[in-house]
């Protein structure tokens, strides 16, 4: 034993250090922890050596917590809780919509979209297989499509109140090239 003092089995220091033992074995061939005795070891010493072992390890530049971090820490916090409730006065004033209010929102409009284009074949054809000009037809489709976009236009969306959004509608500008969309 080494000068008297108290010397504690490698399983009680492991305990303390919340290590196993074999890592404590480890450290202590690598010359991290000192040993008083073949398994036995004092603790101030390897308290000691273990706390300077981490604090070697730490990053460079990295230090301890100072008073200066906690303060920006606290900023952050403070600055996170801000933008929140910013966020939550928005959505109460419907400024801020919930993401998966405009997925499903989304979704529904996607699928009448799509219902609607896919009805325009079936519907138009029949209306300029007879017809001998292809501007005729062109005309023809056109409107179909222009009947079909206003029909879209108008559809009223669950939760959304029509001053909300731009009807989409195309303008009525008789000066414009009816073979432009």
């Amino acid at each position: 034993m080494s000068g008297g003092a108290a010397t504690y089995p490698v399983a009680t220091i492991a305990k303390l250090l919340l290590l196993t033992e074999r890592r404590v074995q480890q450290l202590t061939r690598e010359g991290m922890l000192p040993r008083a005795d073949r398994g036995r070891y004092e603790l101030a010493p390897v308290v000691q050596a273990y706390v300077r072992y981490l604090r070697d390890r730490m990053l460079p530049g990295e230090t301890e917590p100072t008073h200066d971090d906690f303060q920006r820490a606290r900023a952050r916090r403070t600055a996170a809780e801000a933008t929140l409730a910013e966020m939550r006065a928005a959505e109460m004033r419907t400024e801020l919509i919930p993401a998966q209010d405009v997925r499903e929102v989304l979704a529904s409009v996607i699928v009448r979209v799509r219902s609607k284009l896919l009805s325009l074949p079936p519907k138009l054809a029949p209306q300029v297989l007879g017809l001998n000009r292809l501007t005729e037809a062109e005309a023809r489709i056109q409107e179909g499509v222009f009947d079909a976009l206003a029909e879209l236009a108008g559809t009223q969306v669950a939760g959304v109140r029509a001053d909300d959004h731009a009807t989409g509608a195309p303008e009525d500008d008789t000066s414009a090239d009816p073979n432009q969309p």
